[in-house]
């Protein structure tokens, strides 16, 4: 899990969500009515926070809806999919572990495409 440390300024607030540890940090960018696929990693742990969208999560079997500001932790192994719904979303990622495009194991796929 993550916990991310909030401190208020004068001007706002900041939110500090890793600090001295090695991740990869992404923004993911999806297409209206778009997913990712159902999918599962042995070399890394993700953390996504939603930034702009509504999107449905499959995670180990189980469907939810996330919106704006809210997070959801993927463990290694853990089968996960991103069901983006009708407005464009954007998704911080950041992944803890060895980073490799190729440690993603496709399940299944709408654009037949194979495990990388």
């Amino acid at each position: 899990m993550i916990d991310v440390y909030v401190e208020e300024r004068p001007w706002g607030k900041f939110e500090k969500f890793v600090e001295n540890q090695k991740c990869t940090v992404k923004l993911l960018h999806l297409n209206p009515k778009s997913q990712t696929s159902l999918q599962l990693h042995h070399k890394r742990e993700e953390w996504w926070k939603i930034i702009k969208g509504v999107i449905s999560v499959e995670h180990d079997g189980q469907k939810k809806t996330l919106s704006e500001n809210d997070t959801i932790y993927i463990c290694k192994g853990s089968k996960h999919r991103i069901i983006n719904l009708d407005s464009p979303s954007t998704i911080l990622e950041i992944s803890f572990g060895e980073f490799e495009e190729s440690d993603i194991v496709r399940i299944e796929d709408i654009y037949n495409r194979n495990s990388s």
